[in-house]
């Protein structure tokens, strides 16, 4: 920053009465990207907002504030950056909207999620500021959209977040291997506020907080940043460049919907709610040679989708009841299952056992009347399930890293690869194999992002002990590397 916009900042700071926080006072250094982490009370937050706002009084200036999902404007940091503006005495420099904020000399400060807006993102090549809150829940994706797209001159990609993962994209990819051209801080609590400052009512929580975890391990992580390892995945060898058929990737011309269509044995299996949204998905068993005695599993389809949603599964789960009757619910699910769009046949549909009652409003541990009962009618859709037993589907978590598994010493291709693939629009079956965990310190298994996982274990306990047929009927065409593997 050169000497006269220093000065000119300083004036503006004088002029506005402004108390810029000296922990955050680096904001105000160049750089590309402005990295600040931490636990909570660390005014992370509050401290950018109010750095945003003097911004735009200095000079007219476009600013982005993004999050990975945001549904509404309530869900954006519109309101501390409102509020910064009312503390600092900026409210006649502004005109806060409902949506948007613009100053009178041209600036605009405005709001939006990264996940569902990629092609809006992608034509934001004027914004001066980008600030990501909230950005331990940034994908990769999204952060390879992002950042060749706030490309202006000078350009600042303000970060803020509180550290969970250490496998979290945000996490590798600005305090573990910061980029070049980035100041990055780590800034909690106790290094904003003196001890005799601390406020009684954060010291009160801090103390709820030890005392209901005398481990500590909440304490750390919620107040002093400190990340929850990598959480104990599930499926600790899925690769989403290898397991994900982009357009980039080895098999994407191979493994089509034709091929789906032609070659696969194809089944639908779905993990059941008594009054939420189902998790259906749908998985192909193509054969890898003219033996038909190895094959992919390619999971094609999925249902609710992100699209329909608004948002992913795990963020709602448990939120969106789906009070349609059983036969709407068949309805959806023959709409996924392609029967009309590619002339695909489902072989079988498959449920959990424990989970195959109660859903027709019945008892679930006394009664055989459930959902089951319900799909078979013809009224309801005359849908048929097949039970597999629930030994099979304990053991398949095992068996899913398995078929994910391959050769990492050598390059993926038709000779060295796994069997387990995803098509990329199922983005709730692909953030569950890459999120889903373990609670911290036991065996037990996150609610979160588990039922597309259950989803998966279902499906592959039900068709991996058929005998595939639909290959023995037709030419069979090998399998063939197109473009470069991923």
């Amino acid at each position: 920053m050169n000497r006269i916009l220093l000065i000119i900042i300083i004036g503006l700071l004088v002029k506005l009465n402004i108390d810029f926080p000296v922990s955050f006072k680096w904001l105000w250094q160049p750089a590309r990207y402005k990295v600040a982490h931490g636990g909570r009370w660390s005014w992370k937050s509050t401290s950018v907002a109010r750095y945003v706002a003097i911004r735009g009084v200095q000079r007219p200036i476009r600013v982005l504030c993004a999050r990975e999902t945001q549904k509404s404007i309530k869900e954006s940091v519109h309101h501390i950056i409102a509020s910064q503006i009312k503390k600092i005495g900026a409210g006649d420099y502004y005109e806060i909207e409902t949506a948007t904020i613009k100053g009178k000399n041209g600036t605009h400060i405005f709001f939006d999620g990264l996940l569902r807006n990629v092609h809006n993102i992608k034509s934001l090549d004027d914004v001066d500021i980008c600030w990501i809150e909230e950005a331990q829940n940034v994908s990769k994706d999204s952060w390879d959209d992002l950042t060749p797209t706030i490309r202006k001159e000078n350009s600042e990609i303000l970060i803020t977040f509180n550290r969970k993962y250490l496998d979290d994209e945000t996490d590798k990819r600005f305090v573990q291997n910061p980029p070049e051209n980035s100041i990055v801080k780590e800034i909690n609590y106790n290094d904003v506020y003196k001890p005799e400052e601390i406020p009684k009512i954060l010291t009160d929580e801090i103390a709820d907080c030890k005392r209901r975890d005398p481990t500590l391990t909440t304490f750390k992580h919620i107040y002093l940043n400190q990340p929850i390892g990598v959480g104990a995945r599930i499926w600790t060898k899925f690769d989403k460049a290898v397991h994900v058929i982009t357009e980039d990737h080895w098999l994407y011309n191979v493994i089509t919907m034709d091929k789906i269509r032609q070659q696969g044995d194809c089944y639908m299996a779905m993990d059941p709610h008594s009054k939420y949204y189902p998790f259906c998905g749908w998985c192909s068993k193509i054969p890898k040679n003219a033996r038909c005695d190895e094959f992919y599993y390619v999971f094609y389809n999925e249902w609710p989708t992100v699209e329909l949603l608004g948002d992913y599964y795990s963020e709602l789960r448990k939120k969106l009841y789906f009070d349609g009757s059983h036969k709407e619910l068949a309805k959806q699910i023959y709409l996924y299952d392609g029967t009309a769009e590619y002339g695909i046949n489902i072989e079988k549909r498959f449920l959990d056992t424990r989970f195959a009652k109660g859903a027709g409003g019945e008892n679930w541990s006394t009664s055989t009347i459930g959902i089951v009962h319900e799909f078979s009618k013809p009224e309801n859709g005359g849908l048929m399930f097949d039970l597999p037993p629930e030994t099979l589907i304990d053991r398949q978590r095992n068996v899913i890293i398995d078929k994910m598994m391959w050769n990492d010493m050598l390059p993926v291709n038709e000779f060295n690869s796994p069997d387990f693939y995803i098509l990329p629009h199922c983005k709730n079956i692909i953030q569950s194999c890459e999120c889903h965990r373990c609670i911290e310190g036991s065996e037990k298994e996150d609610e979160k992002y588990k039922d597309p996982s259950d989803m998966m274990r279902i499906m592959l306990a039900g068709m991996g002990e058929l005998e595939y047929t639909k290959g023995r009927n037709t030419n069979y065409q090998p399998v063939r590397k197109a473009g470069r593997f991923g």
